[in-house]
């Protein structure tokens, strides 16, 4: 395609539904920072996270006065059905990431506990997943939480970004 797209294609091009996923029980609290920082694109979005308890209450703040649309569930019996409506999945890098590599959605990972790392490193070295980093994100004096929101806001706005992380999932 040559030239820059007509406005309503950018808006097609768009990812409008994310789901934030850390894993059962979300030990380190990411599922907020990561709300936060899809809040810190300025992009609009219909996020779905699974939060419980503290965690829960954290999101909603992360989310307030922001353009995204939230949705805060308690873990759900069928993630992998959920997973696949998304235009993008935000995950913990346990071993759900190979269940959306399996299904074909793009996905952007952090590493919550150490066992987490070789898998995430693994998943972003192949191409298969946006690396967002890992528990520094919660930690305002990083510049990791930065780099994250520029990482987030090119998987979101750009379907190329999308389309090249789903092909090598799959492979």
């Amino acid at each position: 395609h040559g030239g820059k797209a007509a406005r309503g294609e950018d808006d097609i091009a768009a990812a409008r539904s994310v789901l934030v996923v850390m894993g059962g029980t979300d030990p380190v609290g990411l599922a907020p920072v990561v709300v936060g920082l899809l809040a810190r694109t300025g992009l609009a979005a219909q996020v779905t996270a699974i939060a419980i308890g503290e965690n829960a209450k954290r999101v909603r703040a992360a989310a307030t006065g922001s353009c995204l649309s939230l949705n805060v569930l308690a873990p759900v019996d069928d993630l992998a059905a959920m997973m696949s409506e998304q235009d993008l999945v935000i995950s913990a890098a346990g071993t759900s990431v190979w269940e959306v590599c399996c299904i074909g959605v793009p996905m952007a990972v952090v590493w919550a506990v150490d066992n987490q790392r070789e898998g995430y490193d693994r998943v972003v070295a192949a191409g298969a997943a946006v690396g967002l980093g890992g528990p520094e994100l919660g930690r305002p004096e990083a510049g990791a939480a930065e780099r994250a929101v520029g990482l987030l806001r090119s998987a979101l706005t750009d379907s190329q970004v999308r389309a090249d992380l789903v092909l090598a999932g799959r492979q």
